[in-house]
C-alpha cells in the first residue's frame, strides 16, 4: 500500500535519510560553510555551477548573511548582485530568500510573538551573559537561540531570568493606534499583573511619543488631544465627574516635566515587594511626574511620596456615575 500525506513523506524521508548515513559514513562537501542553513544555500547555488565558483562568491556573502533569518530579510536586488557570479542567479535568489522565509516561519526561535533577539537576560549565575539577548549569545556561539536557551535553563533552572517585548514595539503602528477613536488608552490593567509585566507609567509614555512625533516634524496628534485621552475621555466614557478643570471641581493633578519625556521612562528595573518577602517585581521609572495632587492635597513632589499617603482619609474616593 503507497503511503501518502505529510506522515508518509516524513516515514520515506527516514529512511532515505537512514541509507545516506550508511553509505556514507563521513560525508564530506567541497563548499564551504558554517551554519547548516548557509550549507542549504550554498547546494542551491552550486546547481549547474562549479564549487570552486560558488566558494569564492559564499566567502563574503556567508560573512554578511549567517541565519535563515538574515537571508529571509535579504533585498532581493541586493542580494542578485552579490550571487551574480553562478547560473541562474536571478530564479536562485528567489529560491533561497523564499527557503528563508519557509524557514523562519515554521521554524523560528519565537517567544511570545517576539523572537530571542527580544529576549535579554535579566539574571543569572554565569554573569558574562546578563544583559545581552539570547539571540546575540546563540550568534557569539554559532548555536540556534532555542538550543542556547534551552541550554541554559537546563543549566541554571529558576536562577535564569529575563525578559522580553510583548507589544507596541512598532512606532508607526502604536501612533494609528494611539490615534484610533475607538482605543481606550487611559485604561489599562497594569495592576493585575504586579510582578512580571510593566506598564504602568504607559500614560506618560504617550506623551512621550506624542512629543517625539512633534519635535521631529511629523505630528500625530496635538498634546492637548493626548492630555485629553488621558484625562477628560475617560471620564466622558465612565460618565463621571473627573477629567476636566473647573472652578468648584476636585484638585486633581498631575504636574509634568516635558523635559524629562526621555528614554529612562522605558528603562528595565526592579523593586522588592515587602508584603511578599521582597520579591522582585518589574517596575516603570522616570523623572517625568514632578508632582500628583489628589482632592487638593499633594500625594507626591520631586520623588517623595506624602508620610501618609495610602492610610489618611481625603487622598481619593469612589465616583459615582452621573447616569
Amino acid at each position: 500500500m503507497k503511503e501518502v500525506g505529510s506522515a508518509g513523506r516524513r516515514k520515506r524521508a527516514q529512511k532515505i535519510v537512514a541509507y545516506l548515513k550508511r553509505a556514507y559514513p563521513s560525508p564530506k562537501s567541497e563548499l564551504r560553510y558554517k551554519t547548516p542553513f548557509q550549507f542549504v544555500v550554498a547546494v542551491m547555488l552550486s546547481a549547474q555551477c562549479t564549487d570552486k565558483v560558488v566558494n569564492r562568491v559564499t566567502d563574503s556573502l556567508f560573512k554578511k548573511y549567517k541565519t535563515p533569518k538574515d537571508f529571509a530579510r535579504a533585498k532581493p536586488h541586493v542580494f542578485e548582485k552579490e550571487i551574480s557570479s553562478v547560473t541562474f542567479f536571478r530564479n536562485k535568489t528567489k529560491s533561497i530568500i523564499a527557503a528563508a522565509q519557509d524557514v523562519e516561519k515554521k521554524f523560528g526561535p519565537r517567544v511570545w510573538h517576539r523572537d530571542f533577539d527580544d529576549a535579554w537576560i535579566v539574571d543569572c549565575p554565569d554573569a558574562s551573559v546578563v544583559g545581552k539577548s539570547v539571540g546575540e549569545l546563540a550568534k557569539a556561539r554559532n548555536e540556534h537561540p532555542a538550543d542556547l536557551f534551552l541550554d541554559l535553563l537546563v543549566a541554571h533552572g529558576p536562577r535564569l531570568r529575563w525578559r522580553t517585548l510583548i507589544a507596541n514595539h512598532r512606532p508607526e503602528v502604536v501612533e494609528k493606534l494611539v490615534c484610533e477613536p475607538s482605543t481606550l488608552i487611559g485604561f489599562a490593567d497594569s495592576g493585575a499583573h504586579i510582578r512580571n509585566m510593566a506598564f504602568y507609567n504607559f500614560g506618560v509614555r504617550l506623551l512621550k511619543l506624542v512629543r517625539d512625533a512633534e519635535l521631529r516634524g511629523q505630528p500625530v496628534m496635538p498634546i492637548e488631544t493626548a492630555i485629553w485621552r488621558l484625562t477628560g475621555e475617560l471620564g466622558e466614557w465612565f460618565n463621571i465627574d473627573a477629567g476636566r478643570l473647573y472652578e468648584g471641581a476636585r484638585a486633581d493633578l498631575v504636574i509634568i516635566d516635558p523635559s524629562a519625556l526621555d528614554e529612562s521612562l522605558a528603562s528595565y528595573q526592579e523593586a522588592p515587594m515587602e508584603a511578599f518577602g521582597g520579591l522582585q517585581r518589574m517596575v516603570n521609572r522616570g523623572d517625568a511626574v514632578d508632582a500628583v495632587v489628589i482632592n487638593g492635597r499633594i500625594a507626591y513632589q520631586q520623588g517623595v511620596f506624602a508620610s501618609d499617603l495610602g492610610q489618611a482619609r481625603g487622598y481619593g474616593a469612589f465616583l459615582r456615575s452621573r447616569a
